[in-house]
């Protein structure tokens, strides 16, 4: 059974993870954090649209986390969403946001026709660019990027995950690495795709077995203390 609005308030710490589904208390390395997700389930999770307010105070919770779910909403419901982030939060209080990197080489095509064919419930493509300039909009004026593609380059700084796990990272998942002949497999796929004229440094993320296939766009934004 999902958990009221109610029992989520009177929570102390307060730990939100945005369309969490079943990552959530008391499941490993959620346990600090309450799901919430449009689909009810067992453990800490409420249901709730986020396009809609929260229906916490202001400044009542100590932290949120978010992964893949900032990819399914239009910038305008981002821009509300940041805004509502950055309301419920603490001063001092840290977003942790990770979503797909559209800045990848291998999504080149999707960029340019505006869309994910892929997964077309995808209503943004989020790259280190726009997400700035979301923020840059929104009532957050601190944030730091850890990973995120650049010039065809991967950076990938590390990341403090007792702040909140990260789970589709190279650090977490074994996916992210192309060093099984699967994940060669693809990378050559993906190079034969455009006819080998690569750059130099993807071409050096095959050889090197680097991530390549589900890297993340990974990003903290804190609340500032005098806020």
């Amino acid at each position: 059974m999902a958990v009221t609005w109610a029992e989520v308030a009177a929570r102390t710490p307060l730990y939100l993870n945005m369309g969490g589904k079943g990552h959530c208390d008391p499941h490993a390395p959620y346990e600090r954090f309450v799901s919430v997700d449009l689909a009810p389930g067992r453990g800490w999770r409420v249901t709730h649209d986020l396009r809609q307010p929260l229906p916490l105070d202001d400044a009542s919770v100590d932290g949120i986390h978010t992964e893949d779910c900032f990819a399914y909403f239009t910038p305008n419901e981002l821009t509300a969403l940041f805004a509502e982030c950055h309301r419920v939060l603490k001063p001092g209080g840290r977003l942790r946001v990770a979503v797909p990197d559209f800045e990848h080489p291998r999504h080149k095509t999707r960029v340019k026709n505006g869309k994910d064919t892929a997964h077309p419930e995808h209503h943004n493509l989020p790259t280190k660019h726009n997400m700035e300039a979301l923020l840059q909009a929104s009532p957050f004026t601190d944030w730091t990027f850890y990973h995120y593609w650049k010039d065809g380059t991967f950076i990938q700084e590390p990341i403090d995950y007792t702040l909140g796990w990260v789970k589709r990272t190279p650090d977490n998942d074994p996916r992210n690495h192309s060093i099984r002949p699967k994940g060669y497999a693809k990378n050559l796929l993906f190079l034969l795709s455009r006819g080998f004229f690569t750059s130099e440094s993807e071409r050096a993320a095959w050889l090197e077995g680097q991530p390549y296939f589900i890297t993340s766009l990974v990003f903290d934004c804190i609340k500032s203390k005098k806020a």
